[in-house]
């Protein structure tokens, strides 16, 4: 029985990774885009994470896991902080736009594959950057796996992953407009999704039926008791962008703005987020993080 439960989960898995390629390929080419994405906004990135690390994040070999279209991995090399930064991901599609980004660039390498069988040896990187990766992989702890295998001894690992403890906060001011008598069905849904990774939380075979490539929003608890079974004993956690005064007003205007629904629910929740922002400010945007950036220590 035993066997035939292995069997299934690692038929998940192929399966949830050719959900991911076929997205991530269909969306490369519009994906810096549509999400606001680019190698400057990185290269301001890199220095507020290395104010949270503890040691130097930098290297000769830097492997930056789930590279999309390389923003990261471009900032990693350009910058300094890698002699040569090595973009990873299962995308193909990706991997052309990021080739292509940083075609005048040699110090900058891409390489396509699973993170659950990382095709680089034992203890190779110095250093293994991510961003929001993660979370589209529905074994997590065998992924993390490979990243504790692939780091030297004494190297870092540190990315950011959507936080449980923020989008549990974001599901409370959705049904506070609704409540407040603003239908809106573009906030049902989205509930609905909200509401399914909260409850299925850890539930392997549940994520993996969710149709979207998203399969974990995790909690702090979830993160940490994954790395430690991975190998990782020395974990922390930090913030994945820097403070913004107005940090609710802005996310709730993204969110509702990337939701199609009435301008009374946009009006509502831009005021409910100014009063959170103007009451408990940089209270809720550390105890509630949208994302939180994860920093893993090989001994």
């Amino acid at each position: 029985m035993q066997r035939a439960l292995q069997a299934r989960l690692v038929l998940m898995s192929i399966q949830s990774e050719q959900t991911n390629i076929e997205h991530f390929d269909r969306e490369a080419e519009r994906y810096d885009e549509q999400f606001n994405l680019s190698v400057e906004i990185d290269r301001h990135r890199l220095p507020f994470l290395q104010q949270q690390c503890r040691q130097p994040l930098s290297g000769r070999l830097a492997l930056d896991i789930g590279c999309g279209t390389g923003n990261l991995a471009y900032a990693m090399a350009s910058e300094g902080f890698a002699q040569v930064s090595i973009g990873f991901d299962i995308s193909f599609g990706m991997t052309r736009v990021a080739r292509r980004k940083t075609a005048h660039l040699s110090s900058c390498q891409f390489a396509v594959g699973s993170v659950v069988a990382i095709p680089f040896a034992d203890s190779t990187f110095d250093v293994a950057v991510g961003s929001a990766f993660l979370h589209h992989i529905v074994r997590a702890v065998d992924a993390l796996r490979e990243i504790y295998r692939v780091l030297k001894p004494g190297g870092v690992a540190t990315f950011n992953e959507p936080c449980a403890e923020g989008y549990r906060f974001v599901e409370f001011l959705l049904r506070s407009i609704q409540d407040a008598g603003v239908p809106d069905p573009g906030i049902e849904s989205y509930l609905d999704y909200l509401v399914y990774m909260r409850v299925h939380e850890g539930d392997i075979e549940a994520l993996e039926a969710y149709p979207l490539p998203d399969k974990h929003i995790f909690s702090f608890a979830a993160l940490r008791a994954m790395a430690a079974e991975a190998g990782f004993k020395d974990i922390s956690f930090g913030l994945s962008m820097g403070f913004s005064p107005n940090h609710w007003q802005r996310y709730m205007a993204e969110l509702l703005t990337a939701i199609p629904g009435q301008p009374e629910s946009l009006k509502h929740g831009l005021s409910l987020a100014k009063r959170l922002d103007e009451i408990i400010g940089k209270t809720a945007f550390d105890a509630f993080p949208i994302h939180t950036q994860l920093f893993l220590y090989k001994d």
